[in-house]
């Protein structure tokens, strides 16, 4: 019986090693640019919360949308931006009033390093979503199950042709 644990946990190690090893070099020195959503639905500052989950969040299935005033990025807004807001106020308060502003905690520079990146996205804390910036200005969104989903096909690929 200690064999067979013993070599379920084996594998289980082997395969994480290979998980990793993927990752590394599928990521390894790549730029955040070239992983990144590029096609994004952004969002007004001033339209209500009820617009905007009628007219965009219902429609789009997107969990984070980037705030832009014209060409400007002010931040963004998500699903946990409203949580505790009553349904009753949800037409009186606009996005501006409940969305993040833009900082190194929800933006990441266009040339970051995706590797040093994805460790950042898998720590306790830290944020599964990032908008994208080339000097400031909204080039697109990354995200980590977006990573993960790639990882995984990859990782599929890898394995059938074995």
């Amino acid at each position: 019986m200690w064999w067979i644990l013993i070599g379920v946990f084996v594998r289980g190690a082997a395969a994480a090693s290979v998980s990793q090893q993927l990752a590394d070099s599928l990521f390894a020195d790549r730029p955040v640019e070239d992983f990144m959503i590029r096609e994004l639905v952004t969002v007004a500052p001033d339209i209500s919360i009820q617009r905007w989950l009628d007219d965009i969040v219902y429609t789009h299935h997107v969990k984070m949308y980037p705030v832009l005033e014209g060409d400007a990025l002010l931040g963004c807004i998500s699903i946990g931006d409203i949580r505790g807001l009553p349904e009753t106020e949800r037409e009186r308060t606009s996005v501006r009033s409940r969305m993040q502003p833009s900082s190194p905690e929800n933006t990441v520079e266009v040339g970051a390093s995706t590797d040093v990146l994805l460790r950042a996205m898998l720590t306790k804390g830290r944020p599964p979503r990032y908008l994208v910036v080339d000097r400031g200005r909204l080039v697109g969104m990354i995200t980590l199950k977006d990573l993960l989903d790639l990882l995984a096909v990859r990782l599929e690929v890898e394995r059938s042709s074995r």
